[in-house]
């Protein structure tokens, strides 16, 4: 709903925080980043965790399925990596690496439009 006195938009959640339109698509722009740099790094583990029982797999057919799996972490890993850097223009605040302390704003689901 819009706030009469600032004539603000304002988005409210479950729980009851209230969000600023534009501080909403900025919390929700890092939220997905940060969730596209973690799906990054468990690709990354699983596809050197997958090639290390390649290697020391003696069955050819299992050896085969992980290397399989190795090539579709890596195809997941440079997909991830396209959105994250060939993402133009970047939203305001946002880096092109990866956060080492992200502390949410609001996790909650809204669940639509409220008065402030």
């Amino acid at each position: 709903m819009t706030d009469e006195r600032s004539g603000l938009t304002r988005y409210r959640c479950h729980t009851g925080n209230s969000f600023a339109a534009k501080a909403l698509l900025t919390s929700q722009t890092e939220k997905i980043e940060e969730t596209l740099w973690v799906s990054m790094r468990m690709f990354k583990e699983r596809k050197n965790l997958l090639n290390n029982l390649a290697k020391t797999e003696t069955f050819a057919a299992t050896r085969k399925k992980y290397m399989e799996q190795v090539n579709a972490a890596e195809v997941h890993i440079q997909r991830i990596r396209a959105m994250l850097v060939g993402r133009s223009p970047r939203a305001p605040g946002l880096t092109a690496c990866e956060p080492s302390d992200v502390t949410p704003v609001c996790t909650h689901r809204l669940t639509g439009i409220m008065s402030a």
